[in-house]
């Protein structure tokens, strides 16, 4: 990780980074390296509770496992997802499948990679291998009801997932927009295609009352 840019204040508990090499990658050549310094940061810090993100190799993984006091967090839907977008590759219709052989036969074990568009390859055992390690692990907090209906498709017990939505106590604007009466509708995302803004224009493309 990083530490913020912003200042910290003077109650603010103590942050310490430890370099893990054999991070985010489902099989690296480094991982037994990566998974003797994890097992190092454990032994030193005797954690009382972890908050996984994402994790996807699974030396680290059982290295966590078998520590225990483990909760995750699945941001996406890489975990259900071969692509990690729920959309096909050829026709980019949403899928609502189960991963499966059916993945392959939509052409999911092609995927772009985001840095220079290049042609990258999705192993379907290892994509298995990974979810049914997680499957193993007692709990997982999701932001949406969404979330967990897929990872409950996918062979979660319910009682293993928890939804804890992402939102703040910030009072809305009560100042008034001068778009002169008329609905006003607002994207907040990325601007690409995992994020849904072209089925939004489409949708709003039916509307007959102006906005």
């Amino acid at each position: 990780g990083r530490r913020s840019p912003k200042p910290g204040r003077p109650d603010d508990p103590a942050i310490r980074m430890y370099q893990i090499s054999a991070y985010s990658e489902i099989i690296s050549e480094e991982e037994e390296l990566g998974s003797k310094q994890l097992e190092g940061v454990l032994h030193n810090e005797s954690p009382d509770a972890i908050f996984m993100c994402d994790l996807r190799n699974l030396r680290l993984l059982a290295v966590l496992k078998s520590y225990g006091a483990l909760v995750t967090m699945p941001h996406d839907n890489w975990l259900t997802c071969m692509r990690g977008l729920t959309t096909s590759y050829f026709r980019r219709n949403i899928c609502t499948n189960t991963l499966g052989y059916r993945c392959l036969l939509k052409g999911c074990f092609l995927r772009k990679n985001p840095v220079d568009g290049s042609i990258m390859y999705n192993s379907l055992s290892r994509h298995r291998a990974v979810l049914e390690s997680y499957r193993a692990i007692d709990t997982h907090v999701v932001a949406s009801h969404y979330m967990k209906q897929r990872l409950v498709q996918h062979g979660f017990n319910p009682s293993q997932v928890r939804v804890i939505g992402c939102f703040t106590d910030i009072e809305p604007s009560r100042k008034t927009p001068s778009n002169n009466g008329l609905p006003m509708i607002t994207f907040v995302g990325r601007i690409d295609r995992y994020k849904g803004l072209d089925f939004l224009i489409r949708a709003l493309a039916k509307i007959d009352s102006r906005f």
